[in-house]
């Protein structure tokens, strides 16, 4: 199979774009994960969000988010029209960011977005959040991967 998505990487720019982009985005939800609140036994922790699977969920949307990254950079290189995929994207990595902290930082800017939610609703479900933001990003990597193949039509 060809992936021009993984071949941008060997661009020495983009792969330095890649890293920055992934160390940024996991340097932010370290510290959400570290230095905020977190919920563990159901009390609210300074530092409960840093659990091994948070910090492994973290670095797999690290990558992905860096991936995104360059593989708009290479689109935008080509002018290839429109930019597909962007939307599902950021939609997966603000879920999966909504999940490594506490819901009652959470609430409030849910609340912002017009969405009415009980409180233990992120922490009930985060791991479903945290799988929906993977199929997301994955679904934004496959689209890019598509475009830079030349295989999607940009007449949506």
């Amino acid at each position: 199979m060809n992936f021009p998505i993984l071949k941008n990487l060997r661009d020495p720019v983009k792969l330095l774009v890649f890293t920055g982009v992934a160390f940024l985005v996991f340097d932010i939800s370290y510290y959400f994960m570290a230095f905020t609140l977190g919920t563990r036994d159901n009390t609210c922790l300074l530092g409960a969000g840093l659990t091994p699977l948070n910090i492994i969920f973290s670095v797999i949307i690290s990558l992905l988010s860096g991936l995104l990254v360059t593989g708009l950079m290479g689109i935008w290189k080509r002018k290839s029209g429109r930019l597909l995929s962007g939307s599902s994207g950021g939609i997966g990595l603000l879920f999966g960011g909504m999940t490594v902290f506490c819901t009652f930082c959470t609430i409030p800017v849910i609340t912002l977005l017009g969405f009415s939610v009980s409180l233990s609703f992120f922490t009930t479900y985060a791991l479903a959040f945290k799988i929906i933001a993977i199929i997301l990003m994955l679904i934004a990597a496959h689209r890019l991967n598509r475009q830079l193949l030349g295989e999607c039509s940009c007449d949506v």
